[in-house]
């Protein structure tokens, strides 16, 4: 019998490469089996519990948590002062031919330098029920979402109606309808003002 060595190594070769489809084909079943537990896993585990999404700022040694729901903007405005205002309100002003009030949370919270006609600050524009106001800030930090597991029961403020809770970063998380509702922040700044409507540079505020 004549050895025909072009066909043995055909056959050899073809072996190896039904091996090597063998090994690629197991191969391929072991990762899409690992993926199917995975994402088996992935489903099967619990969720965050999220509490609240909110737009966080900083003003002093505080950092607040704003409802992201309810925030509108951030602008630096030039501020109009109140004479007399009540602690806590900055003062008045315009947004898109509108006049709204400013106040700073943080006259309650911490101290808070005044500031004089025409000075600029960085404020967080909130708006609820068709309403508008600006919130002194220093700065914004930026978004967050909180989880359950994030809430610090142990240091909650009660002297303070407007922060509904407090994270275990020290992060307050404010109370939009009780910040518009505060007499002291918002008896003043939060209503009339943001009902009127700028006429002209001459205006007598």
């Amino acid at each position: 019998m004549t050895f025909d060595a072009t066909r043995t190594r055909e056959r050899v070769e073809a072996a190896q490469r039904a091996a090597q489809q063998r090994r690629a084909a197991r191969a391929e079943a072991i990762l899409d089996e690992r993926a199917k537990r995975l994402a088996l896993r992935q489903l099967q585990a619990p969720t965050p519990d999220i509490v609240a999404e909110v737009i966080v700022c900083r003003r002093g040694r505080s950092r607040w948590g704003f409802p992201a729901a309810g925030v509108e903007e951030v602008r630096s405005v030039a501020v109009v002062p109140l004479p007399n205002a009540p602690r806590g309100v900055v003062g008045l002003f315009q947004l898109r031919g509108r006049i709204h009030g400013i106040v700073d949370p943080y006259a309650w919270l911490g101290d808070a330098e005044p500031l004089a006609r025409g000075d600029e600050t960085p404020v967080l524009v909130l708006r609820l029920d068709g309403r508008a106001l600006g919130v002194r800030i220093d700065e914004a930090l930026g978004h967050r979402l909180v989880r359950r597991d994030e809430l610090d029961e142990a240091h909650q403020r009660r002297d303070v109606s407007f922060v509904a809770s407090v994270t275990t970063d020290f992060v307050e998380l404010l109370d939009l309808e009780a910040l518009f509702a505060d007499e002291r922040l918002c008896g003043t700044a939060g209503r009339a003002p943001t009902d009127r409507t700028m006429t002209g540079g001459g205006r007598t505020w």
